[in-house]
């Protein structure tokens, strides 16, 4: 049984605890996650893929290790970790360095809604390594054989991005 569907059984148990749902709807609703993560399983199965944890016992992320850096640095793509993903996760999960900044602000009298700051170039580098290798991912899965295609094009995009937020020689 995978995590994820551990998490929606759970789920439903509350709502039949919690007298959301009666029991013969909680049932139903077991019966269907079961199917579905079923099939799931086998269809990625047909692929070649079966989920499985590096480290399976007393943790509780999906892949197994104690954290997402152990994960990045497991991968190989420590840099990615500390140049993308650490403060946008920081920023997504409001820890103390995303909200100070939102609260010397309130306090100043400058609140608004919106994007803040300058150009969005974290999110365009965070893409750069993110979308390419979602569609790296794709093209394995299908059957497509373009990595080489994708590789391609995120190097002339990163490319791009390095001469667009080059400082400036003068």
């Amino acid at each position: 049984m995978t995590d994820a569907e551990k998490y929606q059984l759970q789920l439903i148990e509350r709502a039949e605890r919690y007298e959301i749902w009666n029991s013969e709807k909680a049932q139903a609703e077991r019966e269907g996650v079961v199917e579905s993560y079923r099939a799931f399983l086998e269809r990625f199965a047909k692929q070649g893929v079966v989920p499985s944890k590096i480290k399976p016992e007393g943790t509780r992320t999906w892949h197994g290790l104690n954290s997402e850096r152990a994960l990045f640095e497991a991968m190989g793509m420590k840099h990615i970790y500390e140049l993308d993903y650490a403060w946008l996760s920081d920023e997504t999960h409001v820890n103390i360095g995303a909200v100070t900044g939102e609260l010397m602000d309130a306090l100043d009298g400058h609140t608004g809604f919106g994007p803040k700051g300058e150009l969005p170039h974290e999110i365009l580098f965070a893409s750069s390594y993110s979308i390419p290798e979602v569609l790296v991912q794709l093209s394995n899965l299908l059957g497509l054989n373009r990595r080489d295609e994708v590789v391609a094009m995120q190097k002339e995009f990163r490319d791009a991005l390095r001469e667009a937020y080059k400082p400036d020689a003068g």
